[in-house]
């Protein structure tokens, strides 16, 4: 058993205690969280001590592993529309080059204090990686098609993805990639196999303005985008309402559905959305939404609206680095008014409550293997973090 104590202990489903002592089993699970004066601490116990705060290991809600190779490769603040054909026209790489660049990513996660991801995947590339990690995955096999008449093709194909996801030992599910890029038939086939088999669905979501203008008017940059690209725009049928209000209705009986960027939703109907789905989570990845349409939504506004709110990453190809912490900071400096414990909650244990996974981690608690971290650089008497905040895996 390892004894780790720090100047504050942020168990995140407890109050934090001052000088609490962690006990850690040889495989990283949580044996016991106690108090600095317990009689449980014998004198001759090696106890860990540290400068700063313990909390547990982060949870990644969104993530594009598969686009690791993509670092630096697209321009900053194109918009979606021109960001969506870069990735199209770079995505495609020797199988090694990805891989590798998947490898690097996964390490720096998991030396960045990440404990588990919500991955999107298109192809079987991550399966290897994520065999091998530490990092617990959940990987989201997104699928895409507006075209109804081929929508069980489609459902095919990626039941064939998740069924060799599943041969690997590792946990996945269909789920649609956006509501701009899904047939109704598609997500009632998406919808129907969740319920099934009680998944979470993960959806990006109103990350451009031009988004709801293509639902409303069939008319706008992203749509035009997506003509240029080949997808058969006849098939989109427009409606009367946004985007949002438009699909949320067809995925409102699935248990969790994760929400992703969120970046032009307003709170009006932020509040329809939480009435409708009891199981809704709102994620927000800031550094891709500055990265792609130089744009942070008020996550703030989020929380007053009654919203669930856990953090992502995006991919490489939309950030500079896979990092919850570096999220954590450009939060904390966008949205100076949400407090400390909001935001450690949102890197952890609301993480972990969107994906199904709080039994297992996303807090400090006996039985569980959360990863236990060491927040380094922190202001302690009105817990915060700074811009020079670091992460050490203790756990």
């Amino acid at each position: 058993m390892r004894f780790i104590s720090a100047s504050l202990v942020y168990p995140v489903c407890a109050e934090p205690l001052r000088n609490g002592v962690v006990v850690v089993d040889e495989d990283g699970r949580i044996a016991d969280i106690l108090s600095s004066c317990s009689p449980q601490l014998p004198d001759s116990i090696n106890i860990e001590s540290y400068e700063g705060i313990i909390c547990p290991g982060f949870v990644n809600s969104h993530c594009h592993l598969e686009l690791s190779h993509l670092l630096g490769k697209l321009p900053v603040g194109t918009g979606l529309p021109r960001f969506i054909g870069g990735v199209v026209s770079q995505r495609e790489a020797q199988v090694g080059i990805i891989e590798d660049a998947m490898q690097a990513a996964n390490d720096a996660m998991w030396n960045g204090g990440i404990q588990v991801v919500g991955d999107i995947c298109n192809t079987d590339h991550s399966i290897v990686v994520k065999q091998r990690s530490r990092i617990r995955y959940h990987s989201f096999v997104e699928l895409l098609g507006l075209d109804s008449s081929n929508a069980n093709l489609v459902m095919d194909r990626g039941v064939r993805l998740v069924e060799e996801f599943k041969a690997a030992g590792l946990s996945a599910f269909t789920v649609p990639h956006a509501p701009y890029s899904v047939s109704e038939a598609l997500f009632e086939l998406i919808a129907q196999r969740s319920e099934e088999f009680g998944s979470v669905i993960s959806i990006h979501n109103q990350e451009t303005e031009s988004e709801d203008e293509m639902f409303i008017s069939a008319r706008g940059e992203l749509f035009k985008r997506l003509l240029r690209l080949g997808l058969p725009m006849n098939q989109f049928k427009q409606s009367e309402n946004n985007s949002l209000r438009t699909i949320l209705p067809w995925l409102s009986t699935i248990a969790r559905v994760i929400l992703v960027h969120n970046s032009y939703t307003s709170s009006k109907d932020m509040i329809w959305a939480n009435t409708l789905s009891e199981g809704l989570w709102w994620c927000t990845c800031p550094s891709a939404n500055l990265y792609i349409e130089n744009r942070i939504p008020d996550v703030y506004e989020w929380l007053r609206s009654g919203a669930r709110v856990c953090i992502g990453t995006d991919s490489l190809a939309s950030n500079h680095q896979l990092s919850i912490l570096e999220e954590m900071k450009l939060l904390c400096a966008r949205c100076p008014s949400i407090s400390f414990d909001k935001i450690l909650q949102m890197a952890t244990v609301n993480g972990a409550l969107a994906l199904g996974m709080e039994n297992e981690t996303g807090t400090l608690e006996v039985s569980k293997v959360p990863g236990v971290l060491l927040l380094n650089n922190v202001e302690i008497e009105n817990p915060r973090l700074t811009t020079s905040t670091t992460v050490t895996r203790l756990a």
